[in-house]
């Protein structure tokens, strides 16, 4: 956060999930109130630009429906996102969390707000869910947590 502790900048990670929506919501109600900017950012592993090889070999399965899976989960996420609060939408293709990661300390975003997945009650380390445990560890600034 910016030495007053003014919030300018809120990066949401979305993946279409309920606790995405549920991210998506909050930081919009923050940067209403404060009126700051949100970064939408959609993290895919794979994309049609992943191989660029004459034959792939990813299948077209999860290579093609990339473009429309984004283009689906930005809608839904901006769709939450009330008018008045301006909200930019990115893409970024490889490991969720390091490209979350990335794409913040290039941004510089006062404020992550990630919807995290409760994986399971027994093994430690996964309450959270691994992306959002890697993003609250690796962050250089603060992050929200929503359930």
């Amino acid at each position: 956060m910016q030495g007053d502790g003014e919030i300018t900048r809120i990066l949401v990670p979305v993946d279409g999930s309920a606790t995405s929506d549920r991210a998506v919501r909050m930081a919009a109600k923050i940067a209403a109130g404060v009126g700051a900017k949100i970064y939408l950012l959609h993290v895919s592993y794979f994309d049609r630009t992943t191989d660029d090889v004459r034959e792939s070999w990813l299948p077209e399965s999860i290579t093609a429906p990339a473009g429309e899976q984004e283009e689906a989960i930005m809608e839904q996420a901006r769709a939450l996102i009330p008018a008045g609060v301006v909200a930019e939408c990115h893409h970024r293709t490889g490991a969720p969390a390091e490209q979350i990661i990335a794409f913040a300390r290039q941004h510089q975003p006062e404020l992550i707000v990630i919807g995290g997945r409760k994986i399971s009650n027994v093994v430690e380390g996964f309450l959270l869910g691994s992306v959002s445990r890697d993003v609250l560890r690796d962050s250089p600034m603060s992050v929200l947590v929503i359930k």
